[in-house]
């Protein structure tokens, strides 16, 4: 069974958190375990295109969290439709947010290669 633990800011002043998202703990594995931040990020994205007058800082505001964070996890929302899709069924990822920047920045054909390798990295462990 998991449950959600919530940290505040005023509970744990000297805990910094980066990003908002709650953490899992299973008490299968027993340690923490952050939830898959595509579904939000997908929104985030849809909220600017269909926003004229959002911003990124404004997203960022009401995270409380940087405008440099927000922006770097919007990168991932340019992945190609397929990845995003295999992603979104996902619990928790099970790679970096910065090797999913990387991959939104190669081309969509090259995108599904270099994710393909990830994948098979993945099973080969």
């Amino acid at each position: 069974m998991a449950f959600i633990a919530s940290i505040r800011h005023n509970t744990f002043r000297s805990l910094r958190i980066h990003e908002p998202f709650d953490y899992e703990i299973s008490t299968t594995e027993e340690k923490y375990q952050k939830p898959n931040p595509i579904p939000r990020i997908l929104v985030w994205k849809t909220r600017l295109d269909n926003e004229p007058q959002l911003t990124v800082t404004e997203i960022a505001k009401d995270l409380k969290i940087s405008r440099v964070r927000v922006s770097q996890l919007l990168e991932i929302a340019d992945l190609d439709k397929a990845i995003l899709d295999h992603l979104k069924t996902k619990r928790q990822l099970d790679f970096s947010v910065s090797q999913f920047r990387k991959l939104s920045r190669l081309l969509p054909d090259q995108q599904t290669q270099h994710f393909q390798t990830l994948l098979d990295s993945l099973c080969s462990h």
